[in-house]
């Protein structure tokens, strides 16, 4: 059977239901596809749809799960941007490009860099808080 888009009568995959007389006279030279030649290919597996993947590596994550800049992360993947040292949960880092930077790597970088991305982190902070404090008209 066909599946239709409700209300439109546009044929989603199949053929369109032909009446007889359309068929004896000859109907429209279009090639016609059975539903049965039709196969579906998984976009994605279940795991991947029930499953955490990582941010890092794209990949479903098996065992541990590190939850980190409102990501899911391997244990693997969880590291300095910078440097690739390993990074846990108990570790100081802060987010650039949305990936975290340990607190050694944060200190050797320029101070005007420093001023710049505290200036961003203030910015984000205060559009979060106007947007909490705007009264929601109905």
């Amino acid at each position: 059977k066909n599946f239709k888009w409700a209300n439109t009568g546009a044929a989603v995959f199949g053929v369109q239901p032909v009446s007889k007389a359309e068929e004896d006279e000859g109907g429209s030279d279009d090639e016609v596809v059975h539903s049965d030649d039709i196969h579906f290919e998984p976009i994605v597996s279940l795991p991947e749809l029930f499953s955490d993947v990582c941010f890092h590596c794209n990949r479903v994550i098996e065992g541990d799960v590190v939850s980190a800049l409102n990501k899911a992360w391997c244990v693997n993947c969880f590291a300095c941007s910078t440097c690739n040292a390993k990074l846990t949960l108990k570790d100081k880092f802060v987010e650039i490009n949305l990936k975290p930077v340990c607190k050694h790597c944060y200190e050797k970088m320029p101070d005007e860099l420093k001023r710049r991305l505290a200036k961003r982190e203030r910015e984000a902070k205060d559009k979060e808080k106007q947007k909490k404090k705007k009264p929601i008209c109905l």
